[in-house]
């Protein structure tokens, strides 16, 4: 019963930002935490149910990369939801952009193994198209964190109506460029790794 609910809790797990807000923001830091604990548990008893982490060699090359897209969306729901990042609570903030950088870095590995494991032509190309993107992605998010954070610290530092508006701008486009593609990854990952699932099996 408990293996066939985390199955399709992996198709449902984005939602998990819906709890997890109000968890970190309305009852306390460490309740968040918790629930974030728990929804990336029942991802990974998903992934299992799923036969992720069984089969032979070849079979665990073919479903790495699916099981890194999935992690990585897993570990941005999780942490995410304890955002945005506030001057007032440095160790939130650290946490919050740490584990959004973890998460972003794991989906990048992802599309990497699912680049050289593609069977056919038509996958490896679109495999490439999304690995360049994201790529692009957590290039622009690394620099965009440590611009945040060196304003943060500075003795200057401004408020964020203050701000150069280049800065502004990247800031508004990351913030709903970020999600799309973590849910592109986590999904892509979750269709694949069933996918794949089928043909090891």
């Amino acid at each position: 019963m408990l293996t066939r609910f985390a199955s399709r809790y992996l198709w449902f797990s984005p939602f998990a930002f819906i709890v997890l807000l109000p968890l970190y923001h309305g009852v306390g830091f460490w309740a968040g935490v918790t629930g974030g604990v728990l929804h990336l548990a029942l991802v990974a008893w998903g992934m299992h149910a799923n036969h992720a982490f069984t089969g032979r060699d070849d079979t665990a090359a073919l479903l790495l990369g699916p099981m890194l897209l999935i992690a990585g969306g897993a570990e941005v729901w999780a942490t995410g939801a304890s955002g945005p990042p506030t001057a007032a609570h440095p160790n939130v903030a650290l946490f919050n952009q740490a584990g959004l950088t973890l998460g972003f870095f794991v989906t990048l590995l992802g599309f990497a193994a699912m680049a050289s494991t593609s069977v056919s032509n038509r996958g490896r190309a679109m495999t490439a198209v999304g690995l360049s993107c994201y790529s692009l992605m957590f290039v622009t998010w690394v620099i965009a964190s440590a611009l945040g954070n060196a304003m943060a610290q500075s003795p200057l530092a401004l408020a964020p109506a203050q701000q150069p508006e280049w800065f502004q701008i990247l800031r508004h486009f990351l913030k709903w460029l970020l999600p799309a593609f973590a849910v592109g990854g986590y999904l892509g990952g979750r269709c694949s790794l069933r996918f794949r699932s089928s043909l090891a099996g």
